[in-house]
C-alpha cells in the first residue's frame, strides 16, 4: 500500500536543456497552494491539512475511519437484517417510546436519518467481521482457551516476608478470615474488596500468578511467595471454564478485527511518513511586507481574503493554477456524480 506524494510541477518541455555540456537548471521546489478555508485573517490551504491533522493527533483516527469505510463498502444487508439489528439496538439502549427516542436523539445530537445511517454502518461492519474472521473463531478459541478461562481468587500482599508468614499462619489455623486480613493488612487495591478478585481471564494475570492458579484446586491456600516487589498469599476460590458461546464468538471476532486493523494502520502510517519525507515543506503564501523607506501615507488596501498566485515565485508556470476561491464555497456536486451506497432504512417503530 502506497501513498503518493503531492504532484510537483515540472518545467515545460520547451524549457528543458538537453545539451550534454550544459547542466539542467535547478528549480526551487515549492508546492502549489490550494486555498480551502478562511478563518479570520488566516487562509488554510489543503496542503497544510496533513501536518495540521498530525499535530492535532487526528491523522491516525482519520486513517482508521477511512479503513472502516473501505471495509463496509459493498457489504450488502437485507431489509429484514436492518430491521432486526435496529430492534436489538433499541432494546439495548432501553428505547421503547417516542419520548425516549427523541431524548436519545437530542442527547447524541443526531437526527433520525443520521442515526439510521450509523446503525446501517454498524450492521455492515458486523457483517464484514463475520465474513472475514468467522471461519477462524473456533480454531482460535481452542488455541487460546486456557488463557480465556476465568478464575475468582483471594489475594493478600505485603512488603515484608515475616509479615506474610504470620498472616499465612493465621489463615491456616483459622484465627482470621481472608477478608478481615486483606482489609487490615493488604497493601494493594484488593483491600477494598476483602482480597476478592474476579472473575478475570487467566490471560490478564501476572504470568507467575496465572501459572499458580492454573495448577490450583478450589479452596487451595498457597504459602507466601515473592512476585515482583511483594510477598503474596493466594487462594483459588473458583474456576470458570471458557465456553464458545455467542458472546465469546463476538469477542474473538473483535480481537481479530482490531489486530488486523492495527496492522493496516501501521502500513498506512509508514507509507504516510515515507511520502511526507519526500515532499517539499509547504509554506503558505504570505502578503508582501511594506518597504521600510515608504513615506507615511494612507493605510494600504486590505489583503484579499484569498491570495492569488505568487508572481514572484521561481516555480515554472503551471497549466492548472490554484483557485483563488476556497473549496468550501464551491457548490456541492450533483447527486448523480456520487457512487452508489446502500440506503439506510428507517424502521423507527414510534419515531414517525
Amino acid at each position: 500500500m502506497q501513498i503518493a506524494p503531492p504532484r510537483r510541477h515540472l518545467a515545460p518541455r520547451s524549457r528543458r536543456r538537453n545539451s550534454a555540456h550544459t547542466p539542467a537548471p535547478l528549480y526551487t521546489q515549492r508546492m502549489s497552494s490550494t486555498p480551502w478555508l478562511q478563518l479570520g485573517n488566516r487562509t488554510l490551504h489543503l496542503e497544510e491539512l496533513p501536518a495540521l491533522l498530525e499535530r492535532s493527533r487526528l491523522l491516525i483516527p482519520l486513517f482508521r475511519r477511512l479503513l472502516l469505510e473501505a471495509c463496509i463498502a459493498g457489504v450488502a444487508v437485507s431489509t429484514d437484517e436492518q430491521m432486526a439489528f435496529q430492534q436489538r439496538f433499541l432494546a439495548q439502549n432501553g428505547i421503547d417510546s417516542t419520548e425516549k427516542l427523541q431524548a436519545w436523539l437530542q442527547k447524541t445530537n443526531l437526527t433520525e436519518e443520521q442515526a439510521s445511517r450509523n446503525i446501517l454502518e454498524a450492521l455492515q461492519l458486523e457483517t464484514y467481521k463475520n465474513q472475514r474472521f468467522g471461519a477462524e473463531v473456533e480454531k482460535i478459541f481452542l488455541d487460546t482457551k486456557e488463557q480465556r478461562d476465568r478464575v475468582v481468587y483471594s489475594l493478600l500482599r505485603v512488603k515484608e516476608q515475616a509479615a506474610a508468614r504470620e498472616l499465612h499462619l493465621r489463615l491456616e489455623e483459622g484465627d482470621a478470615t481472608f477478608t478481615d486480613l486483606s482489609q487490615e493488612h493488604s497493601a494493594g487495591p484488593e483491600r477494598e474488596t476483602g482480597g476478592l478478585i474476579g472473575p478475570i481471564a487467566m490471560g490478564r494475570l501476572h504470568p507467575q500468578l496465572g501459572e499458580l492458579l492454573r495448577i490450583s484446586k478450589p479452596g487451595q491456600l498457597w504459602h507466601p511467595m515473592p512476585i515482583d516487589d511483594w510477598w503474596v498469599i493466594v487462594r483459588l476460590d473458583k474456576k470458570l471454564p471458557a465456553q464458545l458461546d455467542a458472546a465469546m464468538e463476538t469477542t474473538i471476532r473483535e480481537e481479530c478485527f482490531e489486530q488486523w486493523l492495527k496492522q493496516q494502520l501501521d502500513v498506512l502510517e509508514q507509507a504516510y511518513t515515507q511520502a511526507a519525507s519526500q515532499t517539499p515543506r509547504f509554506e503558505p503564501p504570505q502578503p508582501p511586507m511594506p518597504a521600510l523607506e515608504a513615506p507615511p501615507g494612507p493605510p494600504p488596501p486590505p489583503t484579499p481574503d484569498l491570495p492569488t498566485a505568487d508572481l514572484a515565485s521561481s516555480d515554472p508556470p503551471s497549466s492548472d493554477p490554484p483557485s483563488s476561491e476556497p473549496i468550501l464555497s464551491a457548490p456541492p456536486p450533483d447527486a448523480s456524480d456520487e457512487p452508489d451506497q446502500p440506503s439506510p432504512r428507517r424502521f423507527w417503530p414510534f419515531g414517525g
